[in-house]
C-alpha cells in the first residue's frame, strides 16, 4: 500500500498481467466498512457502507480487447449483477464503446457494441454523464485515435441515494487515459468556515453599501489568507500543469494538436511527475519522521507531524518574576526585557569607518545576481 499511503488501511486487488489488467480497489476503514469483497477474471467487487449509510456494491472493471474474452467479460457482469442486492455502481476501463459518438473516427465494432448495449438494458444500469471531456483514452499518436473507454455506471436506487453526484474527467498527466472521478460532496473542506468568518468579522454599518463592500473586502482577505494553506505554491504548480494538460486534452477531442502544443503536453506530463514527487520528498523533510519510505504518497500523514512540531515549538506563555504571563503584548515585552538585560543596550559610537573613504577599487557583482546555467567543466 505503500502507492497509495497510510490511510487507505484496506484493499483488494487483481493482479495484472504484464502491463494490463490489474485492478486495486482500496478504502479508509475509519469511513467505510466493507462487508464483502470478490475478485473474478476482469472485475472486483465489494460491498461498502459509507460514513453509516445505506451498503450498496461497486464493482471496478479492466475490460480486455480481445473480441472472445469481451464475451466472457460481458457475461461476467450479468453473473455479478444475479448475485448482488441493493443499489450497485460499475466503474473502470470497459475497452467498450456504446455509440458511434464514443469514437473519433469510423472504424466500429457494431455488434460489439450492441452486445454491451444489451447488457446494460438486461441488467438495469444507467451511466452518470461525464463533465470535462468526450473521449477519455487517446493512443497518443501525431494523429490520435480517440475513445470513450473510462465510465460510471449504476443502477437507478444508486442514482437516487446520490442525487448530488459529479463525475468529472481529471487530465491524463500519467497515462493514455484521463482519470474520472466521482464525488458525491462537491463543496470543498474549509472553504465555507472561512467565507463565514470573513463576512461576519465586520461590524454592521448604517449604509447598506458600504456594509456589502466592508464585508466583501474582509471575506476576500480571509480567503487570501486561507488559499495558500488549502493549495500551496507546489500544489498550485501541480494544479496549473493538470489544468493546461486537461485543456490540451479537450482540445484533442475536437481537433489534431499541433507539434508545439504536443510538445508542451509531453513536457506537461513529465513536471507533473516530478512535482509529486518533489512535493512528497519536501513533505518528507519537513516532517522529520526518518523511519518511513520516501516514497511514501501520503503526504498528509507528513503535514499533520509537521503541524504538531509547530504546535510544540508555540510559546503559549512566559514566566516573569512570580507572575505568568499570557498575553501576546505581555510576553513580547517580557521576552524584550529579559534579552536587554541579558545583552545591554547599544551605546554612543565616538568613531565609525567610511568604507567609501577608502578608496577601494570598485568591484563589478552583478554577475552575482544571475541565474545559475549548467556549465562543463573541464579536467
Amino acid at each position: 500500500m505503500g502507492v497509495l499511503g497510510q490511510r487507505f488501511d484496506g484493499f483488494v486487488a487483481l493482479q495484472a498481467v504484464g502491463t494490463a489488467g490489474g485492478i486495486i480497489v482500496a478504502w479508509q476503514s475509519s469511513r467505510v466498512q466493507v462487508t464483502h469483497s470478490q475478485v473474478d477474471v476482469f472485475s472486483v467487487t465489494i460491498t461498502l457502507q459509507l460514513d453509516g449509510g445505506e451498503p450498496w456494491s461497486l464493482t471496478t472493471v479492466y475490460g480486455p480487447t480481445q473480441d472472445p474474452l469481451k464475451i466472457e467479460f460481458l457475461n461476467e457482469l450479468r453473473a455479478i449483477r444475479a448475485g448482488l442486492v441493493g443499489p450497485w455502481a460499475v466503474t473502470g476501463d470497459f475497452n467498450l464503446i456504446l455509440e458511434a459518438a464514443n469514437k473519433n473516427n469510423s472504424i466500429l465494432h457494431r455488434r460489439m457494441m450492441g452486445r454491451f448495449q444489451r447488457l446494460l438494458n438486461d441488467v438495469e444500469l444507467k451511466e452518470q454523464n461525464l463533465v470535462g471531456r468526450r473521449y477519455t483514452w487517446s493512443n497518443e499518436r501525431q494523429s490520435p485515435t480517440l475513445e470513450k473507454l473510462d465510465r460510471w455506471f449504476c443502477s437507478v436506487d444508486w442514482d437516487e441515494g446520490h442525487p448530488d453526484c459529479l463525475l468529472q474527467a481529471l487530465s491524463s498527466s500519467l497515462s493514455d487515459h484521463c482519470a474520472i472521478m466521482l464525488s458525491t460532496n462537491t463543496s470543498i473542506e474549509g472553504f465555507q468556515e472561512a467565507v463565514s468568518a470573513g463576512w461576519f468579522s465586520v461590524e454592521e454599518h448604517s449604509n447598506p453599501f458600504v456594509d456589502l463592500s466592508n464585508r466583501l473586502r474582509e471575506t476576500a482577505k480571509v480567503l487570501t489568507r486561507w488559499s495558500p494553506r488549502r493549495v500551496g505554491n507546489l500544489k498550485e504548480q501541480i494544479l496549473m500543469a493538470n489544468e493546461v494538460i486537461f485543456q490540451l486534452d479537450r482540445a484533442m477531442d475536437r481537433r489534431v494538436l499541433n507539434q508545439d502544443e504536443r510538445w508542451l503536453r509531453g513536457q506537461l506530463k513529465k513536471k507533473v511527475l516530478g512535482l509529486a514527487s518533489l512535493e512528497r520528498t519536501i513533505a518528507h523533510q519537513r516532517s522529520r519522521i526518518a523511519w518511513l519510505q520516501e516514497g511514501d504518497a501520503n503526504t498528509a500523514f507528513f503535514h499533520s507531524h509537521a503541524s504538531a512540531r509547530r504546535r510544540k515549538n508555540h510559546i503559549f506563555r512566559l514566566r516573569r518574576g512570580n507572575t505568568l504571563v499570557t498575553e501576546p503584548a505581555e510576553m513580547c515585552d517580557t521576552a524584550t526585557e529579559h534579552f536587554v538585560e541579558l545583552l545591554g543596550t547599544p551605546g554612543v559610537r565616538e568613531h565609525a569607518i567610511s568604507l567609501q573613504n577608502l578608496d577601494l577599487p570598485p568591484i563589478d557583482a552583478t554577475e552575482l545576481e544571475l541565474p545559475f546555467r549548467k556549465r562543463k567543466s573541464g579536467k
